[in-house]
């Protein structure tokens, strides 16, 4: 008796289409692996095995995700409290309290600036850096984010 075997995405259990293969060997469609990546980025893992997912193809998830409008670009600016002295540190800690790495809008870090002076501020401006995440769509628009961090 003959058998054959059809290879099925471990996710939806059909045959698989547009096969994307994980470097772990896993195959997976591609209009279902994508957006399991988009959902988790950097922390993405293989649904069957758990290995972690090369930052390759959590790109080319994300590009997939753009075409297919299904995700939206956040802008995220990295403000490090390195280039500042021991007392600057200590100004800004105050005015940002527990909110160290965590997201800030634009808003809430217009008011921690308002607090602080205008050269602390300008030191932790000059020195940001700027990430590009993406987060799944959704009908609200992401506001640009700001993180300082230590």
């Amino acid at each position: 008796m003959c058998h054959v075997h059809k290879i099925d995405c471990g996710i939806c259990l059909d045959q698989l289409t547009n096969s994307i293969d994980l470097d772990c060997g896993h195959k997976f469609c591609e209009k279902c692996i994508a957006p399991w990546i988009i959902t988790k980025q950097e922390n993405s893992n293989c649904p069957m095995c758990r290995n972690k997912i090369d930052a390759d193809f959590i790109e080319c998830a994300n590009m997939w995700g753009l075409q297919r409008n299904l995700v939206t670009p956040v802008k995220v600016y990295l403000y490090t409290l390195d280039v500042l002295d021991d007392y600057e540190k200590l100004i800004v800690s105050v005015f940002v309290g527990s909110d160290i790495g965590k997201f800030l809008t634009t808003y809430q870090l217009e008011l921690i600036a308002s607090d602080i002076s205008s050269e602390v501020y300008d030191k932790l401006y000059s020195d940001r850096t700027e990430k590009i995440f993406y987060m799944p769509k959704t009908n609200d628009d992401f506001p640009d984010l700001h993180v300082i961090v230590e």
